[in-house]
């Protein structure tokens, strides 16, 4: 059981595509970088009691959702301990989110097909 509020994350960043959904990246200021994995690592702590409420709207955000799994693989399964954690995610973690296309006339925007 949670023993405070839930911790809420919201993240409006670029996204970067890596090999693996866990390799996938929001860019941060100061030329950083923030992996599921990081996120992965820091939730395993014992010390961290709080529910997780991940908001992340960039492009291949959808990798954040391994975030939930030992060191972001979901192989090596769920975190042990881990209270519950939900996320929203823009775009699936191989896709980028729509809008991000920088040309100023919404119509004229590149949609990637969906295959």
């Amino acid at each position: 059981m949670a023993t405070s509020s839930p911790l809420t994350v919201f993240v409006s960043a670029h996204g970067d595509k890596g090999q693996r959904a866990s390799d996938n990246a929001v860019l941060l200021w100061g030329g950083y970088d923030l992996t599921p994995t990081d996120i992965s690592k820091e939730l395993a702590a014992p010390s961290v009691k709080r529910q997780l409420q991940l908001v992340v709207t960039s492009c291949f955000s959808g990798g954040f959702a391994e975030v939930i799994f030992t060191a972001a693989d979901a192989a090596s399964g769920p975190v042990p301990g881990r209270v519950a954690a939900c996320g929203l995610f823009a775009a699936p973690w191989d896709r980028e989110s729509t809008g991000c296309d920088p040309h100023p006339d919404r119509r004229a925007h590149v949609v990637p097909a969906l295959s």
